[in-house]
């Protein structure tokens, strides 16, 4: 069998998408198509996943250089290039991200005579009344423009794919007209098979460091983003480490000058001792040897929408404590007993010091997040769920 992924210039390269590439390939090949790269080239990466290491052409496709923005025109420029491509053919199946993939498919698997599947971990108009709800007011004109916009991709598209339950049950109840062609899989976390300047740097500082209590938070984004996730995140790493001063706490995703800065207000002499901030722009081998030796993953999702955070300690096996709004997502979680939840930020801490050395209760959580993640978010149950899904007419 051989598939087409279309995705945005990031999309391919978030833990959910290269999970779901790495199954595709368990049965067949994949051509990858990444749309707004900075520069027109082809290459092959290795994406690891629980079914080992899956070679993935990836052709990447800049128009920036004829064509700046206008809709249809890219759309028009993207089909001249693929006309071009003479190996872009006998293809069963199309997958496709939203916005111009979604499209982009929609016009090829006409021309293929194929099925084209979108794949869809959020509707912003969701995600708008999660800013409302947190005081950001300005996003609630995106509600319509949002509904609008899935509507079409949904209506292109053959079937969708929803990757958590809450994203799944609503769509149901806004898109009703379309619910027989709805389908929730959860994904599988993926990695990059590469190295990266930085990782011997990390490397050298992981050296000093045994368990720990670890957080991830990227302080270098801006918006509603950094308010409303990063931040918090970064926070209850703070609060974990400063009300617990005998149980070391590692964040990765930022920069100690980023976390002094957006966090302590500049304030260096705040920061606990037992808080390391190891920084960024490491491989994902080097994240995968983070987690190893975390004792326990601190994890808070303000939105009702997917983390790769949480799939990536969720495949990796890990004792996690997150805010129970997970549970909407993944509502199965809580017969797997997977994660040890809290109701609130301020329980963050107390929680940490809960569990940190109860060493059955941590066996305990990491195995039931391992056997959480295989029956529900690996390759084999997408791939079982695929083959299904790729019949229904």
């Amino acid at each position: 069998m051989e598939f087409l992924y279309i995705s945005g210039q990031k999309d391919v390269f978030s833990r959910h998408e290269l999970g779901f590439i790495a199954a595709l390939r368990s049965i067949g090949k994949v051509d990858v198509l990444r749309l707004g790269a900075e520069r027109s080239y082809t290459d092959i990466i290795s994406v690891i996943s629980d079914n080992g290491y899956n070679d993935v052409t990836i052709m990447h496709l800049d128009i920036s250089s004829s064509i700046i923005h206008p809709l249809t025109l890219s759309i028009d420029r993207y089909i001249e290039i693929l006309e071009e491509i003479d190996e872009l053919t006998g293809y069963e199946t199309i997958f496709a991200t939203p916005r111009i993939p979604a499209l982009l498919a929609s016009i090829l698997s006409k021309r293929f005579n194929v099925p084209a599947i979108l794949r869809l971990w959020s509707i912003r108009a969701f995600k708008v009344l999660d800013y409302v709800k947190y005081g950001v007011y300005h996003e609630i004109f995106n509600v319509i423009p949002s509904f609008l916009a899935n509507l079409v991709y949904i209506t292109l598209s053959s079937k969708t794919m929803f990757l958590d339950d809450f994203t799944y049950r609503y769509a149901k109840k806004l898109y009703r007209l379309f619910k027989r062609r709805f389908h929730k899989i959860y994904p599988p976390c993926g990695f990059i098979a590469m190295t990266k300047d930085a990782d011997s740097i990390i490397l050298e500082k992981l050296k000093d460091l045994e368990e720990y209590v670890l957080g991830v938070t990227v302080l270098s984004k801006s918006g509603p983003y950094l308010k409303l996730e990063a931040l918090p995140h970064a926070y209850i790493f703070y609060q974990v480490a400063k009300k617990n001063p005998e149980i070391p706490v590692v964040v990765v995703g930022s920069t100690q000058k980023e976390f002094v800065l957006r966090v302590l207000k500049g304030r260096k002499e705040l920061l606990p001792k037992n808080l390391v901030v190891l920084g960024k722009g490491f491989s994902d081998s080097v994240l995968k040897q983070i987690y190893n030796k975390a004792r326990i993953v601190v994890h808070y999702n303000p939105f009702s929408s997917i983390s790769n955070r949480f799939i990536e300690a969720l495949c990796l096996g890990k004792a996690i404590i997150a805010d129970r709004n997970l549970l909407k997502l993944y509502p199965e979680l809580g017969r797997y007993k997977a994660v040890a939840t809290v109701d609130a930020l301020y329980e963050y801490p107390y929680m940490v010091r809960k569990l940190y050395r109860r060493d059955r209760k941590i066996e305990e959580l990491s195995y039931n997040a391992q056997t959480a993640y295989n029956e529900l978010f690996s390759t084999q149950v997408n791939l079982d769920s695929l083959l299904k899904l790729i019949q229904i007419k």
